[in-house]
């Protein structure tokens, strides 16, 4: 089962600061964090628990991040979002 989360908002309703969004494939144990500099990373073997009792219910979902799943689990970067403006026509 792949869970999608994002924007990443805290329990009070403000959004995170750092973290732009997360999805979560259960089945590999993957997290894939898209921050808001526009990086994309995947973390590997991420437990359930850390999603549902560590992610969602984190005061701060960047704090949880770098102490509980940085340390810890394998990462790696997978892309960046980058995103482009229309063009605005110039009127004559």
């Amino acid at each position: 089962m792949k869970i999608t989360i994002g924007p990443v908002t805290h329990e009070s309703g403000r959004e995170s600061s750092n973290i732009e969004a997360a999805a979560y494939d259960e089945h590999s144990r993957v997290l894939t964090i898209a921050f808001k500099n526009g990086s994309v990373y995947d973390y590997a073997d991420v437990a359930p628990e850390a999603i549902t009792e560590g992610l969602l219910k984190a005061e701060s979902a960047g704090k949880w991040l770098n102490q509980s799943v940085k340390p810890s689990h394998a990462y790696r970067k997978v892309g960046e979002i980058a995103w482009t403006q229309p063009k605005v026509k110039s009127e004559a």
